[in-house]
């Protein structure tokens, strides 16, 4: 798997980097925000031993858009986050980013280029009325901009959101996955994770995000852990995120036991 982060790399980077997420004590007694808050630079790793493993593993074809703020933005994780759903849906979609394909002929998506993309990005921004009513934007701010958007570039689009309370239903976003559907994840401050795969044993690596945060899942990765005496020990269930940060552009949430507020499959049409 394509996920072993150079930790020197990483340990350099998470210092500088701002994560698009955050709330702060006041806000914390109101609604939940999204907005910018430092990234935590402590990380830490796991070794999980085992004598087999069982994994099941799909991501949409050709992943999904690595999108990040454009320099004069503040507060805007929600603004990324819509524009890497919508440059996911470009691909399906006619004219879902005007003037500009996100994907190749081969089906990889396309660096974020300098012009068409920070202008849907600015347009979600303020579609999501960013930075109005407070820091960055509610949940609400940011559903309601999404299918503004979306809407305006003469889609149809609805929002299943499959989170209530601690749990998730996980069969539900692997069910969006493998019909390439795209998952808006809104986390609260938590963790994501980097996986290292040897032939007996995994590394994980552990993230810490400072803040509330929004990402986009495109992929599933669950895994059986079984020891000596052909034991199921340990199943991890991941989901496949974009970041929408320099530093890392993608990682593994992990969902049992998860640390969201919500999560929304989004369906175009």
């Amino acid at each position: 798997m394509k996920k072993l982060l150079k930790l020197s790399l990483l340990a350099a980077s998470l210092i500088s980097v701002l994560i698009f997420g955050g709330r702060t004590t006041a806000q914390a007694q109101t609604a939940e925000r999204y907005a910018d808050a430092p990234l935590i630079s402590t990380y830490a790793s796991t070794t999980i031993n085992y004598n087999y493993r069982t994994v099941d593993y799909k991501e949409t074809p050709g992943g999904a858009p690595n999108y990040r703020q454009v320099s004069e933005m503040t507060n805007a994780c929600g603004a990324v986050a819509g524009t890497t759903i919508v440059g996911f849906y470009d691909k399906y979609y006619d004219n879902m980013i005007p003037g500009w394909n996100s994907y190749y002929a081969s089906g990889l998506y396309r660096l974020q280029d300098s012009v068409h993309v920070p202008a849907v990005m600015w347009e979600m921004y303020d579609l999501m009325q960013t930075n109005v009513k407070d820091v960055g934007v509610s949940e609400q701010e940011f559903v309601d901009g999404l299918k503004a958007y979306i809407n305006g570039q003469g889609y149809s689009v609805s929002m299943q959101n499959v989170v209530s309370g601690s749990s998730i239903d996980y069969q539900a976003c692997k069910n969006a996955i493998n019909n390439n559907k795209v998952i808006a994840l809104l986390s609260h401050a938590g963790d994501v994770y980097d996986l290292g795969e040897y032939s007996d044993h995994d590394t994980v690596t552990t993230i810490n995000i400072a803040g509330s945060h929004i990402m986009v899942a495109y992929g599933y990765y669950e895994i059986n852990y079984y020891d000596s005496n052909n034991k199921l020990f340990r199943t991890d269930m991941y989901l496949d995120v974009a970041t929408g940060l320099s530093v890392p552009q993608t990682a593994l949430y992990k969902v049992n036991p998860h640390n969201l507020s919500s999560a929304y499959i989004v369906n175009v049409s």
